[in-house]
């Protein structure tokens, strides 16, 4: 096997090692020190954002307390699950194994998230549930 396929695979394999407690200790850094101010759109215009309560999420989740992170944000966890799919993807592919997954890098896949998004956005002004605490 060539240096260059090694070093990849083992590049591949310690990337979550590295991002994760990286990430960790950057909100940590920011919630600690940093005042975050509260969302512009909500100040003006009196509704939530996909991002509303999207700190608080990070709080949540940095504290274990996952239902509450899911109840403040779910874009958050989704948004995790997603980052996972496409990590798992790398790691299969610096591997050697074939995998077909043609359909999440489309550009329909693009305009479904969007569409979520949007649809996100009024479900949660519309229904109590899914604002933020």
């Amino acid at each position: 096997m060539k240096n260059s396929i090694i070093i990849k695979r083992i590049t591949v394999c310690a990337l979550p090692f590295i991002i994760i407690p990286l990430l960790y200790f950057a909100a940590e850094f920011v919630l600690k020190n940093i005042t975050v101010s509260t969302c512009i759109y909500y100040t003006t215009v009196h509704l939530y954002c996909p991002g509303c309560g999207f700190t608080r999420a990070v709080e949540a989740l940095l504290r274990g307390d996952i239902l509450l992170s899911l109840r403040q944000n779910i874009l958050l966890v989704i948004g995790m699950i997603i980052a996972a799919v496409y990590y798992i993807e790398l790691l299969l592919k610096a591997f050697g194994v074939k995998i077909d997954l043609k359909p999440l890098h489309s550009i329909k896949t693009l305009w479904g998230a969007l569409i979520f998004l949007g649809v996100f956005t009024v479900l949660r002004n519309v229904f109590p549930v899914l604002a933020p605490v």
